[in-house]
This record gives C-alpha cells, sequence and structure tokens, in this order.
C-alpha cells in the first residue's frame, strides 16, 4: 500500500467521478465568496481546525508523531472541502478514540500488541483516510472552478459527479467507523464469535473475520452515526447560510443519507469481515494464550491466508464500500 501515492488515488476516484455523469454543473457565481472560492478565512479555519485535532490527538495518545502529521494534511483538505466533510471527519476521529477506549483492560488480554488509546501511525491514518481525502481533494477541486457551493444538495440529476464524491466520502467513512466500532466493541462480548466464512464454527474472540451480534449491531450504529453528521451538518449550513433557496426546492429529499451511513457501514464491516477471515492470518499462539495476525512456530493456523495486513483489509474494505455505496445510493434515492 505504501506505493500507493495520493495522486494514483485520487486519478482512480477521479475517473469514477467521471463515470458517474458527463453532465457538468452550470450554476452561476452569485451564492457568495463563502461558497465560490477558497478565501484565506476558510484556509486558515481549515487549517487551524486540523491542526487543533491532530494536537489534541497526538497529547490523548490516539495518534502517534506521525500519526498526528498525516492526520493534519487529512483534515486540512477535509475541511477545506467543505464543513460536512470536516465535520464528519472529525465525528469519526473523536468516536473512534473514544470507543477505542472501551475495555482496555480486556484487550490487553485477548489482542496482540494493543496499545491503549490506539497511538495510530501514519499507515494507520492512510489507511482510514486515503480514499476520503482524495475524494474530498476532488470535491474541493471540482466545486471551486464552477462557482458551485461547497454545501451543495445531494442531486443526482443536476450535480451527477458532485453527488458521487459527496455520497463516496460518506460511504467511505461510514465504513470506517462501522469496523472501529464492530471491532472495538464486537471483542468485548461475551458470546464467542463465529467465521463469517463457516457461521457454524465458533473461533476465538480477536479471530480476523469473526462475527457476533453484538459487533454487527455496533458496525450499523457506527455508520448511522456517519450518516446522521452527515445529513445536520448539510442541513444547517444549507439553510444558515447564503445558499440559493432553488437548490434545495430542486433536490430530492436529502434524509435518506442517514440510511446510506447505516448501509455503508453494515456493507463495510461485512467485506472487512470477508477480506479478514480469507486473505489475513489469524493463529492461535500456544505461549502468548492469544490470537496472533503473523504466522510463527509457535502458532496454530485458525483462519485466513497471510496476504494482506491489517491496514490493507482496512483500506480495500472501506475504499470498495466508497465506490459501490456511492454509485448505487445516488442512482436509487437521489435522482
Amino acid at each position: 500500500m505504501a506505493a500507493l501515492t495520493l495522486a494514483s488515488l485520487t486519478s482512480a476516484i477521479a475517473a469514477a467521478a467521471a463515470a458517474a455523469g458527463a453532465k457538468t454543473s452550470s450554476q452561476p457565481k452569485t451564492l457568495g465568496t463563502f461558497y465560490g472560492s477558497i478565501s484565506p478565512t476558510r484556509v486558515s479555519f481549515a487549517f487551524f481546525l486540523a491542526l487543533a485535532i491532530s494536537v489534541r490527538g497526538y497529547r490523548k495518545g490516539s495518534l502517534n508523531r506521525s500519526g498526528a502529521t498525516l492526520a493534519l494534511f487529512v483534515g486540512f483538505i477535509s475541511c477545506a472541502a467543505s464543513v460536512s466533510f470536516g465535520i464528519t471527519l472529525i465525528v469519526f476521529f473523536l468516536g473512534s478514540s473514544k470507543v477505542t477506549r472501551i475495555g482496555a483492560e480486556k484487550k490487553k488480554k485477548i489482542e496482540d500488541g494493543h496499545q491503549v488509546g490506539g497511538n495510530r501511525n501514519w499507515v494507520q491514518v492512510a489507511a482510514n483516510g486515503g480514499f476520503g481525502t482524495a475524494v474530498a481533494w476532488l470535491f474541493l477541486t471540482r466545486w471551486m472552478p464552477l462557482g458551485l457551493p461547497a454545501e451543495l444538495p445531494l442531486d443526482n440529476a443536476r450535480h451527477p459527479v458532485e453527488t458521487w464524491l459527496q455520497l463516496a466520502y460518506v460511504c467511505h467513512y461510514a465504513a470506517c467507523n462501522a469496523d472501529t466500532w464492530a471491532s472495538e466493541l464486537g471483542v468485548l462480548s461475551t458470546v464467542k464469535p463465529r467465521l463469517i466464512t463457516a457461521p457454524w464454527r465458533e473461533v476465538p474472540t480477536g479471530t480476523n473475520g469473526g462475527v457476533t451480534v453484538a459487533g454487527t449491531a455496533a458496525s450499523a450504529a457506527g455508520g448511522l452515526v456517519i450518516g446522521l453528521t452527515f445529513w445536520l451538518v448539510g442541513l444547517v449550513m444549507r439553510t444558515s447560510w447564503f445558499l440559493s433557496p432553488r437548490l434545495l426546492t430542486e433536490a430530492p429529499p436529502q434524509w435518506p443519507v442517514v440510511f446510506v451511513g447505516g448501509a455503508a457501514g453494515l456493507l463495510g464491516s461485512m467485506i472487512d469481515s470477508l477480506l479478514g477471515a480469507t486473505l489475513q492470518y489469524s493463529g492461535w499462539c500456544s505461549k502468548k494464550k492469544l490470537v496472533v495476525e503473523e504466522p510463527s512456530d509457535t502458532s496454530t493456523r485458525i483462519s485466513g491466508w497471510d496476504v494482506l495486513s491489517n491496514h490493507q483489509v482496512n483500506f480495500f474494505a472501506a475504499a470498495f464500500t466508497g465506490w459501490i455505496g456511492a454509485r448505487t445510493a445516488r442512482r436509487v434515492l437521489f435522482y
């Protein structure tokens, strides 16, 4: 995944977004500088908000130095793209950090290399934020030249590309949030997980691809939180700022994005579990008495093959959910 640069990722997403609709928006520049261009105020606000979040994460132990540095870049791009993007990212980060700390003592006993608070490095930040950041960058460079509002309503008939990008962003972070909630809360369940590829088979807690009812419910809740956040922030911004009422009255209802988030959360969590059960090694270490993710002389294979790392599984699951979720939702709910 190290070879996957932001430029190549952005190019791939741009191609997918272009395929979403060839029609170009032509809204005139009458919506004010807050929407139609990147003002110094907007740049400053985005930078200092991203800086505050990354510094807080570093001080709280949620991020290490490399993670905080990349988080500053990720946060800046999202906050500059739109307020809805920025607040959605912040809710994901703060919520995930809180959830990670729940049941920390129990997690130490059942997770190999567990770190209290997360202490995420740049690789983990890239895995959870790479696709979303590329989408945010494309959205930012899309609405600026066209003079479109940053808080553009979801409307596939009039703004297919912008709608695709917004939905891809929501679905991506819904999947990321769902996976975090499912992993961090599901592991605390008193019920033994079952392997998603063989549901009749119970596996030790911490096995990649192991699912429980509690974990599945947590993934749905995590996705719903992202969808709800995006909808509420968009609602406030579109009704509080100088947005043309015509854009709102002509657009389809926006509330279904809440359930898009929930569905994307479930889908992303299932994809993550399927990849984990098949392409990620899980073994029982007789020495440590817990599940490990790397083969060794003291471990017995439970499931999966040592093809992908946990970070790669997270990246591919969230990116695919962002792509397929946007492709489906925009045609079904926002036309």
